[in-house]
């Protein structure tokens, strides 16, 4: 393996390991109020293109470590969603009581 994707797969691991608190703080608490939706799209977005890019240059660290980010990412956009609904319904109800 060259070291320039051994690099690749040093930043790409920092990557994954990043997100990985978020990602499991908020499936354990249910809660993603705090997480900003844009902030979550342009990087779910961002992590899907860097895989493509890794994919078209045939680099196995870009393909690897950003499907592992847009899998980890991508559940925290999910959770989200997901999450969200319950507190805008739990905003809604305190606002109307």
């Amino acid at each position: 393996m060259e070291y320039i994707e051994i690099i690749g797969f040093i930043a790409g691991s920092i990557a994954v390991a990043a997100f990985l608190p978020q990602a499991v703080k908020t499936f354990k608490t249910k809660e993603a109020q705090d997480l900003s939706f844009v902030m979550l799209l342009l990087q779910t977005t961002c992590v899907f293109l860097w895989m493509v890019y890794g994919i078209l240059k045939n680099s196995p660290s870009l393909m690897i470590c950003n499907f592992a980010t847009l899998l980890i990412v991508g559940s925290v956009f999910l959770m989200k969603i997901r999450y969200g609904k319950r507190e805008s319904l739990k905003t809604g109800a305190i606002k109307n009581s």
